[in-house]
């Protein structure tokens, strides 16, 4: 799940109870792009892990791709996997560009607007 509240991008995933450890290991890959392992948060409820980087960093690259999958390991459930089909995830960033952000400025940069918009959040 991606959200946009107080200028600032999160993104996570809702493992429903999954997660038993603090930090636990999530293994990732975008795409066709190499797969990735790294310490997402735990949420509070332990329900969800949450990316631990820049977000909205995280969010530009999902755009690019058509497909996510994601692996947690936890003391319960070893190798656990949620496949996500991300397509059309820029044309739903666009819905949220104007409860998250002001219009970036006109650039003559090689990105999109909807691009952009993220683009900003990282500085």
């Amino acid at each position: 799940m991606i959200r946009c509240k107080g200028n600032r991008v999160a993104a996570w995933i809702n493992w429903h109870g999954l997660v038993q450890l603090v930090e636990p290991e999530i293994t990732s890959r975008i795409g066709k792009d190499k797969a990735k392992t790294e310490r997402w948060l735990e949420s509070k409820s332990k329900q969800a892990t949450f990316y631990p980087g820049d977000a909205s960093a995280f969010v530009l690259s999902l755009m690019t791709a058509d497909r996510f999958v994601a692996r947690i390991d936890s003391e319960k459930y070893k190798g656990k996997t949620a496949e996500f089909n991300i397509k059309g995830l820029k044309e739903a960033a666009i819905l949220i560009k104007s409860s998250c952000l002001p219009e970036p400025s006109p650039s003559n940069s090689k990105f999109t607007p909807e691009e952009e918009w993220l683009l900003d959040l990282m500085t």
